[in-house]
């Protein structure tokens, strides 16, 4: 018998068991009475116990959540955890086989970053393989993973209503034509169904034959006469006002649209048009506060990216594959960007790392401690020939700027918040 059940029973209102006290004629329906409490005895002390289990595991839902957010949305947190435990024990493990040692050292960092955000983590796991439990291993691992996705499917139903007014410039005044109701769930009128959208999801290679016929290019990219793939970056990933031509990396992941989509994922609604002024001021049960998100990096960019270019779509369902577009190439290739300029000394990395973190946060960490298979309307060259014409260009000018700030000639330089 619970605990509950014999409280209860000892109040005399019910009697312990279904046989009546000697001489006492039973009550009719005194038998059910006594079950119904017993069930609710049990009920209650369920419920104490899944809060208790709710309790314990929430911060390992939520360092699910901040993996999927800030680090991979194409790495299953299962494959970093085997590849962390290989280059540790197991060397000869298969999945280490044609890994290159960036990839490497992307696993490992992350797994101690994975580790270090949630206490209690590495315990559990070591628990589970010390004592030989590879089953429960193997369902604790798949729910980590399920946990990190549905974080992913919160961000992509919070952005498919709220997308159509964070990609205006000025969404109090300006005007659609043809218009999208606020909060239109239905996507059949975005994409290149729409000519506003339209120039929004233009590759860059098209970006000034868009600009000279804006019709008659999104006719070509809808019917697929021109493709619209991976050799080229979608035109919201650059700020409209700075894009130049002749400098790629000016204006790149500046474009007000993803820093909205930002704050309305990490701050809530509320916060996606003016952000925070301090980051005291972010909403207590927001993902920023539950996932332990206090800057980000590259891998939140190419989270921000997909998710934004996925609501700006057509497609209702997400996945992997939009036609020619596939997501975890476009991803992927957005944090080749990055390793590309760290390589060559990290300025311009260091730059846009610093304009987001001050647009989202209101300050930066380190402030405080022609045809289908031609596409001839397109530039000759990859994005990386693009960027790459620019590179030591745009870091001279950033290396210039710096220079000029450490001398007291100013501010940082940066474009204005959203």
């Amino acid at each position: 018998m619970t605990i509950l059940s014999s409280s209860i029973a000892a109040s005399g209102n019910i009697p312990q068991s279904s046989d009546p006290p000697s001489g006492r004629v039973p009550v009719p329906g005194e038998e059910n009475l006594a079950q119904q409490a017993s069930k609710r005895s049990q009920d209650s002390i369920d419920r104490i116990n899944d809060k208790k289990a709710e309790d314990y595991l929430k911060p390992f839902k939520h360092v699910a959540q901040w993996f999927s957010r800030t680090k991979s949305m194409y790495v299953a947190i299962g494959t970093n955890l085997r590849v962390a435990w290989a280059l540790t024990s197991n060397i000869e493990d298969p999945i280490l086989e044609g890994m290159s040692d960036c990839e490497m050292d992307w696993h490992r960092t992350t797994y101690q970053q994975l580790l270090k955000h949630a206490p209690g983590l590495e315990a559990r796991l070591l628990e589970l393989m010390s004592n030989g439990k590879e089953e429960e291993l193997e369902h604790f691992v798949a729910w980590l993973e399920s946990q990190a996705s549905q974080g992913r499917t919160a961000d992509t139903n919070l952005l498919k209503s709220r997308i159509t007014w964070y990609m205006l410039e000025k969404p109090s005044v300006d005007l659609l034509v043809p218009t999208l109701p606020p909060g239109e769930q239905s996507k059949s009128n975005r994409g290149f169904n729409h000519p506003y959208i339209a120039a929004l999801l233009c590759p860059r290679k098209y970006h000034a034959k868009f600009q000279a016929d804006p019709k008659r290019m999104a006719r070509k990219m809808k019917d697929g006469t021109l493709k619209v793939d991976n050799n080229s970056l979608p035109f919201f990933c650059y700020d409209r006002a700075l894009f130049d031509d002749n400098d790629g990396w000016k204006s790149l992941f500046r474009n007000v649209t993803l820093i909205r989509a930002a704050r309305a994922i990490l701050f809530g609604e509320s916060k996606a048009m003016n952000g925070l002024d301090h980051p005291s001021h972010a909403p207590r049960k927001s993902n920023a506060c539950n996932n332990g998100i206090k800057k980000i990096d590259e891998g939140f960019i190419a989270m921000i990216c997909c998710q934004v270019r996925f609501a700006l779509s057509s497609v209702e369902v997400w996945g992997p594959v939009d036609l020619d577009f596939h997501y975890d190439v476009f991803h992927n290739d957005i944090l080749s960007i990055f390793e590309d300029d760290c390589a060559k000394g990290g300025y311009w990395t260091e730059s846009i790392l610093r304009w987001w973190n001050v647009q989202l946060f209101g300050y930066h960490p380190t402030d405080l401690d022609e045809d289908r298979n031609q596409d001839s309307d397109a530039e000759s060259g990859t994005e990386k020939d693009f960027l790459g014409r620019a590179h030591d260009r745009h870091i001279a000018m950033l290396q210039a700027a710096r220079e000029g700030t450490e001398s007291g000639s100013g501010g940082d330089g940066g474009a204005t918040a959203a």
